[in-house]
């Protein structure tokens, strides 16, 4: 009976593992298509502004479109921000915190992150079919409006699946020895700006 419950966790563990290493893959892809719509917002705010300072031509949809590339960019690194943990954090009450205290407060916070998103996903959903229902239009009237505000459910859907990831994560390590009880009181400002 031992060894059926050790092979359990270590099966255990290694989906574990792989869910970690599929979740910081997808985090990678994400990153890099958030600099390439970065990228792409530099160049065309560089257009926009040389046609309108040499050519006195300003596009609207081109300003549209550089508004919901930046509205893209925010949205899709939404999940790699809560994967890294990078979010609004309590992190002076849980830094302040060492071994199992440290990970509850750390579940407790994943916890409430991810019914945050979760409740914004599940409206969200609702209030994209009512703009689509409508048939409204961007102010440059040249795209449908339910369009770039998709990027609300999208975006935040994945940083609900990487919460839920992050979540179980931290359930998995929480029985493991504490290795950060020596940054007792240490306070990263840096990583918190």
């Amino acid at each position: 009976m031992g060894q059926g419950t050790g092979a359990g966790l270590w099966k255990g563990e290694k989906i574990m593992k792989k869910i970690i290493s599929l979740v910081s893959k997808a985090d990678n892809i994400i990153t890099f298509l958030c600099v390439l719509l970065l990228c792409a917002l530099t160049i065309m705010v560089l257009a926009s502004v040389a046609m309108r300072f040499f050519f006195s031509i300003s596009i609207q949809a081109m300003e549209e479109l550089c508004r919901y590339t930046f509205i893209a960019f925010i949205m899709l690194m939404c999940g790699p921000v809560v994967w890294r943990e990078s979010h609004i954090n309590v992190d002076l009450l849980i830094k302040k915190t060492r071994g199992k205290l440290r990970k509850t407060l750390g579940i407790i916070n994943t916890v409430m992150t991810t019914a945050v998103l979760g409740y914004i996903v599940y409206w969200a959903v609702p209030w994209i079919q009512n703009i689509k229902r409508f048939g409204q239009l961007t102010s440059s009237q040249k795209f449908e409006l339910w369009m770039p505000n998709m990027l609300v459910p999208i975006g935040l859907g994945l940083a609900l699946l990487f919460a839920i990831a992050l979540l179980a994560k931290k359930i998995a390590e929480y029985n493991n020895e504490d290795t950060d009880d020596d940054t007792l009181g240490e306070i990263d400002l840096d990583s918190t700006i």
